[in-house]
């Protein structure tokens, strides 16, 4: 469950419905995490301190930060199942399979935030992950052949601690992640698309 604290064309401050324990590589993550923040940034930033600085201004410990230079309008919430997401599409510049990176002045990033009530060990917070991301992949290659994110995507997930270590992947408990993702992806795009 996620309640919407703070939405402004800056910043959105997203409350998780507990405290859970999380893996991902956004700007900045704590190893648990009660709050998801989205930050709107309009050109590079040292990112370290900026996130440390939003940290402290905002008063709270546990948290995921995600920077993005798409409009904050276009951030995205869905569920699937026992699984709810948070997501920013901005397809540029994209990462292809070819070694490019195409784009030119346009700036965007996709980030993606998962959580679910299942607990999960630290293991199985890395498959979830693992999940989340091969799933982002197909379905971005999907409008961008060989393409697989931007140079600047971030992804993290987050559970109770537990001792499930697997998933089982998309053929199993984590089909709904699948199509959690794809719905994420799909929209942010669409959203994208029509500015």
């Amino acid at each position: 469950m996620l309640e919407l604290l703070i939405k402004s064309p800056e910043l959105v401050v997203l409350k998780l419905g507990a405290r859970l324990s999380a893996v991902g590589t956004p700007v900045y993550i704590s190893e648990e995490v009660e709050y998801v923040v989205w930050k709107r940034v309009h050109k590079c930033v040292d990112w370290k301190n900026e996130a440390k600085k939003l940290a402290s201004s905002l008063g709270a410990e546990n948290l995921a930060i995600f920077f993005t230079a798409v409009p904050l309008e276009n951030i995205v919430l869905a569920e699937e199942g026992r699984f709810y997401g948070v997501a920013t599409v901005g397809p540029r510049p994209l990462t292809c399979l070819d070694g490019g990176s195409y784009g030119g002045e346009m700036w965007g990033t996709i980030n993606i935030f998962i959580a679910t009530d299942i607990p999960l060990s630290r293991r199985g917070l890395l498959d979830l992950f693992r999940i989340v991301s091969e799933t982002k992949a197909v379905v971005f290659s999907r409008h961008y052949p060989r393409c697989i994110g931007t140079v600047s995507d971030a992804t993290a997930v987050a559970a109770p601690r537990g001792d499930l270590d697997y998933l089982g992947g998309l053929n199993y408990s984590a089909r709904p992640v699948g199509k959690l993702v794809k719905k994420l992806i799909e929209t942010g795009l669409k959203l994208w698309k029509d500015k």
